[in-house]
């Protein structure tokens, strides 16, 4: 091989290479999908996750508007209210057992970071589960109206009616770990509850 030839193959390779370096990774969201649910009743619908067999998480709101006792899965599993937050502080989450099997979220160990590739998955408007791609835009003190609605992680993707109570996730470490729950959104961005005060939540609950 001429050193002309050689020179090529180099300036391939390093062609190559700087491509692959601004090619963001495209990874399988099968997972994820599969962790969030559809929960409804005669009343309306919204999205859950599945944290455990038998443990669902979903949004408090979801729980009062739709009438929690009569709540069930898309195929007509009841779900069972084992833990509310009453909005306190502006936690708005419930937990409900349900037969229901994994796969199943795993809570990420720290919150979403600034500029962060994140995922939002639901349920809008009771149809298919959707995915949403965005970014974090960090964890806010949030108003509305003059009216504090609390911490809430600010993701810049869309969502719908339906999907409160569904799952944003990150890709962590070759897996997907789940970083909020969502609650409130619109066509340009979603609100959810962090890391911090799910697992707050869920300690309270526990005791």
């Amino acid at each position: 091989m001429n050193l002309k030839a050689v020179r090529a193959l180099l300036v391939g390779i390093a062609l190559v290479v700087g491509a692959l370096a601004f090619t963001k990774p495209v990874h399988s969201v099968t997972y994820p999908r599969a962790a969030v649910v559809l929960v409804e009743n005669s009343g309306g619908y919204g999205s859950a996750v599945v944290l455990q067999k038998g443990l669902l998480l979903s949004a408090d709101h979801i729980a009062v508007a739709h009438e929690f006792e009569s709540l069930t899965t898309r195929d007509g599993r009841g779900l069972s209210l084992v833990a509310r937050s009453n909005n306190e502080d502006g936690v708005d989450l419930s937990a409900f057992s349900a037969d229901v099997d994994c796969p199943c979220a795993e809570i990420a160990q720290r919150e979403a970071q600034m500029d962060e590739a994140l995922i939002v998955v639901g349920y809008p408007r009771g149809l298919v589960s959707t995915v949403s791609h965005g970014e974090s835009q960090g964890v806010l003190h949030v108003k509305f109206r003059g009216q504090s609605l609390g911490r809430r992680l600010v993701v810049s993707a869309q969502v719908a009616p339906g999907s409160s109570g569904g799952g944003v996730f990150a890709w962590r470490d070759g897996r997907w770990v789940l970083v909020g729950v969502v609650v409130e959104g619109n066509e340009t961005t979603t609100f959810a509850i962090p890391v911090a005060d799910i697992r707050a939540f869920l300690k309270m609950g526990a005791s």
